[in-house]
């Protein structure tokens, strides 16, 4: 799996159930973001912010760490996800999840608020 498939993923899940859902997500992404991003990485994991700022930052930090991250931070964090993301499941079910069903619309409408910057 790629990164920015991984990410895809995790835009259809927040755009399902919210940005809570995908919190240790989030987290790693704004961690590899902080540098590029600051403003969008600590929107991303404001937990007292509105859910929409939090959705807009998903979009700005989704985009940053696929064109600025360097490739090998980008392996990095892609090997953390999914560490993450299997701990999650093991330790919440072992059976395998079924593939959520989204609004691809709502996902694109997501992922273009990304085109501003919190800087």
């Amino acid at each position: 799996m790629e990164l920015n498939e991984l990410l895809n993923r995790t835009a259809d899940h927040i755009v399902a159930d919210g940005t809570q859902t995908e919190s240790l997500t989030l987290q790693a992404m704004a961690s590899a973001a902080g540098d590029l991003n600051q403003g969008a990485a600590a929107a991303l994991v404001d937990w007292n912010g509105s859910e929409i700022a939090r959705l807009r930052a998903f979009g700005i930090v989704h985009g940053v760490l696929l064109r600025e991250l360097p490739d090998s931070a980008q392996a990095v964090l892609l090997t953390h996800l999914l560490d993450t993301s299997s701990a999650v499941v093991l330790a919440s079910e072992p059976a395998i999840l079924p593939p959520r069903r989204h609004d691809a619309s709502a996902t694109l409408s997501i992922l273009s608020t990304g085109a501003g910057s919190y800087r």
